[in-house]
């Protein structure tokens, strides 16, 4: 059994597992599921070993921009946006734990602060 609460289940149904979970439960599940899904990985253990030349953060119009003009997209076009999302978030100090915890070094490296506790 995963510690999704499903070992061998159809696409769909783990869809509708992780669909039906809490923002709180996905945290605290995260320490046990991280490394076992690329979407969830430290950017740092992905890039090991590339020195990039630069980098580009999503939320910076200006390196938005720059990729946009380097390789030609359409930066209004967006997929799997969660605007549609209407959910009320709520951080408390265990879940920042967990979360800085686990992205440490890629708050390090690439110059993001650390995640702050909002009780």
């Amino acid at each position: 059994m995963s510690p999704w609460g499903f070992s061998k289940a159809s696409d769909e149904m783990k869809i509708q597992v992780i669909r039906d979970m809490t923002f709180k439960q996905f945290i605290r599940l995260l320490p046990l599921t991280y490394m076992k899904n690329r979407h969830l990985h430290p950017q740092y253990k992905i890039f090991t070993g590339l020195r990039p030349k630069r980098i580009l953060k999503m939320e910076d119009p200006a390196d938005m921009r720059f990729l946009s003009e380097k390789l030609l997209l359409d930066m209004d076009i967006r997929a799997n946006s969660t605007r549609q999302v209407d959910k009320n978030i709520h951080w408390n100090k265990d879940l920042t734990d967990i979360v800085n915890h686990i992205y440490n070094k890629d708050f390090k490296l690439y110059d993001y602060p650390f995640m702050e506790t909002f009780d």
